[in-house]
Parts: C-alpha cells; sequence; structure tokens
C-alpha cells in the first residue's frame, strides 16, 4: 500500500475481493511499518491481526509462522 493507494486499498478493492471470495487480504503499509490480515466471514472483511513496529507473530492463514515486521521493512 502506498498513500497514492490506500483509499482503493482499504475500500473498493477491499469490497472487489469480498465480492470475489478472497478469504484472506493483508494490506502491508511502510509508512505506518504495519501489516493487517483480514478475514472473510459472511461476505466481509474482519481483521484477525494487526503487527506493527518491532511486532513478530503469526498472521492467518500462517498459524505456524513468526512474521517480524522489522524484517520487512529494514
Amino acid at each position: 500500500m502506498s498513500r497514492s493507494t490506500a483509499q482503493v486499498d482499504r475500500g473498493a478493492k477491499l469490497q472487489l475481493y469480498a465480492r470475489h471470495g478472497i478469504t484472506h487480504y493483508w494490506i502491508v503499509d511502510p509508512d505506518a511499518r504495519s501489516i493487517e490480515a483480514f478475514i472473510l466471514t459472511e461476505r466481509t472483511y474482519q481483521i484477525a491481526a494487526r503487527l506493527a513496529g518491532a511486532d513478530r507473530g503469526p498472521l492467518p492463514p500462517f498459524p505456524g509462522s513468526q512474521i517480524a515486521v522489522t524484517t520487512l521493512f529494514s
């Protein structure tokens, strides 16, 4: 995601993916140094997890993973 696409990524694209049944949707924000993971439930995305800064942990659909946010933005 970039500043120029943020509105599309959080709006039209999110709705389009939900309409087509894409079960997982991540938004990776380099400015905020964060990753938000969404899960499709009843045709609507719900935030399932958010990692930011020095956080490390799993994100759906990879429950056994340990994603370190700092490694993505270094």
